[in-house]
C-alpha cells in the first residue's frame, strides 16, 4: 500500500498533527483511494517515511504495523500505547536521520509504564524543532511509575548524536531484553536535560565518548564496555551516580 498525504504541517507541541486526522491518497495495485488515515487499515510490513518540517503525532492505527521506520525530516512523536508496533523485538527499526527527531510524550505526558515500546533505534545528529534525536517528555512527578517506561531495544549511534528530555529513562535493557543497549561505535553521546535525572537500566554501553549536562543514574546492571580511549565529560553542574553497574571507562573528567 502506497500513502501520500495531501496536507503539510509545520507546527509544534500544542500544534502538532495528529496522523490520525491526516488526509491521504492510499493507493493498492490501480486503486486509489482519499480518506483520513485513522480509516485506512494499515499494512503490518513496509516502510513508514515521516516527510516535512513539523510535528507528527502517531496514531494506534499502526499496533500491527512491524515494518521499518524512516524519520527524515521533522518529529515523530508518540503519546499512546500501541502507535510503534508490537512491544516485543518484531518491532521494526526506526532510522532517525540526522537533523530529525524521534519523541516520547511531547504532545501527551507520560501517564503509564505500558508506554514502553520495542523497536530499534539508528540515530545520529542534534535532531530538530528543540527535540534533539531523540527526546522522552516523561514528567519528573511521574517517575515512580515510568522509570522504564521508554525504548527497551538497542539504541545504535551511526554519528555523534544528542539526546534530551525531563526526568526520564531511555529503556530497561535488561536480562529480559537481552539485545538491548547503547551501542556508540565511537561516536560522541551528548545527554542534555530540562530537569531531574537520567536513569539507565541494564544493557551495556559500548566503546565511545559520553558528554554529560545534568545527572546521570546509571543502575541495575548496566555495563560499561571498552578501554582506555573512551570517555565521560561532565559538564559544570553535571552529577554521575552510578549503582550496580560493571565494566570499566577508564576516564572520568569534568
Amino acid at each position: 500500500m502506497g500513502l501520500s498525504p495531501l496536507h503539510r504541517h509545520d507546527g509544534r507541541g500544542d500544534d502538532a498533527l495528529a496522523s490520525a486526522t491526516v488526509e491521504v491518497v492510499a493507493s493498492e495495485g490501480a486503486e486509489t483511494e482519499r480518506k483520513p488515515f485513522s480509516e485506512l487499515t494499515p499494512p503490518t510490513v513496509g516502510t513508514f517515511v515521516k516527510k516535512g518540517p513539523g510535528f507528527l503525532v502517531n496514531c494506534t492505527g499502526m499496533g500491527g504495523f512491524t515494518g521499518e521506520w524512516r524519520i527524515l525530516e521533522g518529529a515523530l512523536t508518540v503519546d499512546l500505547l500501541g502507535e510503534m508496533g508490537p512491544k516485543d523485538s518484531t518491532a521494526g527499526d526506526v532510522h532517525v536521520a540526522d537533523g530529525a527527531s524521534f519523541g516520547l510524550a511531547v504532545v501527551t505526558k507520560m501517564t503509564s509504564q505500558s508506554m514502553a515500546i520495542g523497536n530499534r533505534f539508528y540515530v545520529s545528529g542534534a535532531g530538530s524543532l528543540g527535540l534533539d534525536v531523540l527526546f522522552n517528555g516523561s514528567l519528573a512527578s511521574q517517575v515512580s511509575t515510568n522509570m522504564r517506561a521508554a525504548i527497551l531495544n538497542t539504541i545504535i549511534l551511526e554519528g555523534d548524536a544528542m539526546f534530551r528530555g525531563w526526568e526520564e529513562d531511555f529503556g530497561e535493557k535488561s536480562s529480559a531484553n537481552a539485545a538491548g543497549g547503547y551501542q556508540l561505535n565511537g561516536h560522541t553521546l551528548t545527554l542534555q536535560m530540562d530537569s531531574g535525572a537520567y536513569l539507565t537500566n541494564g544493557g551495556k554501553f559500548t566503546d565511545g565518548h559520553v558528554v554529560l549536562h545534568g545527572e546521570w543514574q546509571p543502575q541495575s546492571g548496566l555495563t560499561f564496555d571498552g578501554g582506555t580511549s573512551n570517555s565521560l565529560t561532565l559538564c559544570s553542574g553535571a552529577n554521575w551516580h552510578g549503582y550496580h553497574c560493571g565494566g570499566a571507562w577508564r576516564s572520568c573528567r569534568a
